[in-house]
């Protein structure tokens, strides 16, 4: 009987503590290898709009970091690289690893790692480079609370021609000031780190000089292989959200079904057919079964803008083989 009160006792002890924040998570220590990228990883770069957020007080620990309220403006693919037998590798190729960010004018940037910081070395689009002297340290490993690091910059812009237009020098003073919980509009993230930077330096464009303090902000979490959430800006924040996309030939290996990615969509939406069929067709109907898309696939891959949707529940069906398969979508703006 004694027993049975006891266990009884723990149990009411344990669920109140979570009620009441009591239990806390462990502090999370993150290494290159949880937040570097693999060669061929892809990921979706969401661009979100945001106002303000309280830079001195929304640190600490076991902190709830909600942003569930915030709505995508625009995405864009991103993928990992090796730097050998990229566009830019006569100007990078001391680096790690490059990211292509798919652009109308495609940007590949080009990282390092050296002396236990990751380093945005520059990058290069159709007509621009920028290079670094002194180059932008993202964090410093391993990452753990309260690890402070003062990071020095100094970067130049010019055009492909040779021709600079622009200098940025100045000095950042950052610091792993919270952990905790981050929430979004299609998931939550636990046993997240952030890392908060204080940017003090000015620009040389062309004739004008402007000095600038900022501050930017990175969720991260183990083997994510990439920042998840940035908020960046002075007067006001704009906000960044880093997903990872499905790896192609893994569906198309271990699945049996078809898949469709991303969901929720903003505007191009993904196939992946994972076996032989002649001809497929695919279909898209609002909520009240109007048909609003339909359109026909020929190869296992296949990517289609509906960017013209309305905001809203779809389904899909992706007639096949003699098969239908459906599916629920969601777009977003």
């Amino acid at each position: 009987m004694k027993n049975q009160l006891k266990n009884i006792f723990i149990s009411c002890f344990f669920i109140f503590c979570l009620l009441h924040g009591i239990i806390s998570n462990s502090q999370p220590i993150l290494t290159s290898e949880d937040i570097t990228p693999l060669p061929g990883e892809t990921f979706t770069m969401n661009f979100m709009e945001y106002t303000w957020i309280d830079a001195e007080n929304s640190g600490g620990e076991n902190k709830i970091w909600d942003f569930s309220d915030l709505g995508i403006s625009s995405s864009y693919e991103m993928t990992c690289l090796e730097v050998t037998g990229s566009p830019f590798e006569d100007y990078f190729g001391s680096s790690s690893y490059c990211i292509l960010i798919d652009f109308s004018s495609p940007r590949y940037l080009y990282y390092s790692i050296e002396n236990n910081f990751l380093n945005e070395e520059g990058y290069g689009s159709i007509n621009v480079v920028e290079t670094s002297e002194d180059p932008i340290s993202w964090v410093h490993y391993p990452i753990t609370y309260s690890d402070i690091f003062i990071d020095t910059i100094k970067t130049s812009y010019y055009t492909t021609a040779g021709d600079t237009f622009r200098t940025d020098e100045g000095i950042c003073h950052c610091k792993a000031d919270g952990y905790g919980t981050l929430i979004l509009f299609d998931a939550t993230y636990e046993d997240v780190i952030r890392i908060r930077c204080i940017d003090t330096f000015r620009v040389i464009d062309l004739e004008d000089t402007l000095d600038i303090i900022g501050n930017r902000f990175y969720w991260y979490k183990e083997n994510f292989h990439h920042y998840i959430f940035l908020l960046g800006g002075n007067t006001s924040y704009s906000a960044t959200y880093v997903i990872p996309t499905p790896n192609i030939n893994l569906e198309i290996e271990n699945k049996t079904d078809p898949s469709v990615y991303p969901n929720p969509i903003v505007e191009d939406i993904n196939i992946v057919i994972p076996f032989h069929f002649e001809e497929a067709v695919i279909e898209i109907m609002d909520i009240n079964g109007n048909k609003v898309f339909n359109d026909k696939i020929s190869s296992s891959r296949y990517k289609a803008d509906i960017g013209f949707l309305s905001p809203g529940f779809y389904y899909a069906r992706i007639f096949v083989n003699s098969e239908v398969y459906n599916y629920k979508i969601i777009k977003i703006e």
